[in-house]
């Protein structure tokens, strides 16, 4: 079995489509929740780039926020890999850990420091932690039957449903590989929505986001394959 073989949700989990739902919606629960509390996304860094060209150019004041999540989103996937070389226990297991130990870790510190001062030292800190466990979670797997999925970076998965479905359509529903793409898609893309609804309506208490997104990753956890 090959690294890239392995970075499928059919491999790496016994439900492929509850592991891509699960990751996806709570990569779009925490962006809602720190772009409400921090002002920057953790999942989204297409739109933190921008936000560090406004910021520079003097429209975006919380630029230094939106740079630590671009930092701590590129930390979180570049320790995945090496999480998942090093690992003794099936990989999913040990990112999904990896992940766990971090939201703890962020949690802790956005009780301890008060988010909701809008101190910028402090978000600059908390944006950066939200964003290294969901840099990990990126590239806990990058395909889902065989089709290209991310649990974060929705844009792309947004043309390629679009590109899928006109394929599909172009050959009057005969073409089976063009409708499953489509069909991942339409699934990300909701789950995604789904987890930033829940995320805007949970932030006001925001101590029930990390047991939720703990307890989301958890499930995933018992459903992980053993290798």
């Amino acid at each position: 079995m090959t690294a890239g073989d392995q970075q499928d949700t059919a491999v790496e989990f016994r439900y492929p489509l509850v592991a891509l739902a699960l990751t996806t919606a709570v990569a779009g629960l925490i962006d809602a929740v720190t772009l409400l509390r921090y002002g920057v996304f953790t999942a989204n860094q297409s739109g933190n780039i921008v936000h560090v060209g406004m910021g520079l150019s003097g429209h975006f004041s919380p630029w230094p926020v939106a740079l630590a999540s671009i930092v701590g989103f590129g930390v979180g996937g570049a320790v995945g890999g090496p999480l998942r070389r090093a690992a003794t226990a099936s990989p999913p297991v040990t990112e999904l850990l990896g992940v766990i130990v971090v939201f703890t870790l962020w949690a802790t510190a956005d009780f301890l420091l008060d988010s909701g001062s809008r101190d910028r030292t402090h978000q600059v800190l908390l944006a950066a932690l939200a964003a290294v466990g969901l840099g990990i979670l990126a590239v806990l797997f990058v395909r889902t039957a065989g089709v290209k999925t991310t649990p974060t970076y929705q844009t792309s998965t947004v043309l390629n449903a679009a590109q899928s479905l006109s394929a599909w359509i172009a050959r009057r529903g005969h073409n089976p590989s063009a409708a499953r793409r489509w069909t991942l898609g339409l699934v990300g893309i909701a789950c995604y929505a789904a987890g930033g609804a829940i995320g805007a309506i949970a932030q006001r208490s925001v101590a029930w986001v990390f047991v939720l997104a703990i307890a989301v990753l958890a499930t995933l956890l018992a459903v992980a394959r053993a290798h």
